[in-house]
């Protein structure tokens, strides 16, 4: 139960990342405004539009799913993507770490060119523990597997179809006269 309600918890950052960010992009995408399109051409991806298309997606219709649950995994997955290049080839936090260690020196006009990271990161941690942990059950992906392991059962549906494949096939060899029965128990007993 704790665990369930820390994934709903963890799964509601992906109603901020929607609404926040998602939505603005998708906007301005739309309309023509915005500098989003020129940000993806100037990192140097192929197709431009696409790109910026599927990031602006990723983070407006996948963080609605991570919210709700709905088709979590793959949600996270492609929200977690869109995260790793918004904070490492976007606002380049690999570089910002080696500069603010020393390591690397950058110029202050530079890293404040980049942009801060930060909430990249955090959305590219959240995406990759709802990734591999799932969505838990307060969600529809938890729901729907709930109700399906409540309600369908392998063992009897697999019983169920070998019962009626057999009178089915039976039928048909026997030209459309039945060939057996079904005794009180269920099963398929011969009658020749």
């Amino acid at each position: 139960m704790a665990r369930d309600l820390g994934l709903l918890i963890l799964r509601l950052a992906g109603l901020y990342l929607a609404l926040a960010h998602g939505w603005g992009k998708v906007v301005g995408l739309a309309t023509g405004q915005g500098r989003f399109l020129e940000g993806i051409a100037s990192m140097g991806f192929p197709l431009p539009v696409l790109f910026a298309w599927a990031a602006a997606l990723a983070e407006l219709a996948g963080g609605l799913a991570i919210a709700l649950g709905l088709l979590t995994r793959w949600a996270a997955v492609f929200a977690a993507c869109t995260m790793f290049v918004a904070a490492f080839a976007r606002h380049r936090a690999a570089s910002q770490l080696l500069s603010w260690l020393g390591i690397a020196p950058a110029s202050e006009e530079a890293v404040k060119g980049w942009g801060n990271p930060e909430l990249a990161a955090v959305y590219l941690i959240v995406c990759l523990a709802v990734a591999l942990l799932g969505p838990g059950r307060f969600s529809i992906d938890g729901s729907a597997a709930d109700s399906y392991f409540r309600t369908a059962s392998p063992s009897i549906s697999t019983t169920t179809t070998v019962a009626v494949g057999s009178r089915i096939g039976r039928s048909i060899t026997s030209r459309g006269r039945p060939s057996s029965t079904f005794t009180s128990t269920g099963c398929a007993s011969a009658s020749r």
